[in-house]
């Protein structure tokens, strides 16, 4: 998201953990936990789904600076046979490295969205309103996402619906 930070909810409200049932083009789930850290806090989980008759796990760190800004990303995807981790780490002012590689693409941007992930839609929101119209072009989606009141996405239109 290209905005500036302003006031919102603390991540210090997230609950211990969080599940979601994936639903239209893909069947499985997402379980995410968070812990707090020295630094700030770990939300930390996985993704395991199929997706057009191919099964696929995801597993991830978002390590969030206590100010709400993320620094570091860690995403490791398997799906038959193939494997692939990567480490994205943020300067919290919108400078971005991908596997130690500067990604100018990315300045400005404040947060990282896996589309494989609900959890990872909860910083935005968190200094924003509890509805955030949501756009992905690159996949033609355009809909409104409904969070509940510990800020966790609720409903995410044709992805996940939240179960715990």
């Amino acid at each position: 998201a290209r905005a500036a930070y302003g006031e919102g909810m603390a991540l210090g409200d997230l609950p211990p953990s969080a599940a979601w049932r994936h639903v239209g083009g893909r069947v499985g789930s997402e379980v995410a936990f968070f812990t707090r850290q020295a630094s700030g806090w770990l939300m930390a989980g996985s993704t395991s789904a199929v997706e057009e008759r191919v099964p696929w796990h995801a597993t991830y760190e978002v390590h969030v600076a206590a100010d709400r800004t993320t620094r570091r990303v860690l995403v490791a995807l398997s799906s038959a046979g193939v494997a692939r981790a990567v480490e994205v780490v943020a300067d919290g002012t919108g400078r971005w490295w991908v596997d130690g590689t500067p990604r100018d693409d990315l300045d400005g941007c404040l947060d990282l969205d896996l589309e494989f992930s609900v959890v990872t839609n909860t910083l935005p929101v968190r200094r924003g309103p509890t509805e955030f119209d949501y756009t992905a072009p690159v996949f033609g989606a355009a809909f409104r996402l409904s969070y509940a009141e510990d800020l966790l996405v609720r409903d995410y239109p044709g992805l996940a619906v939240r179960e715990h």
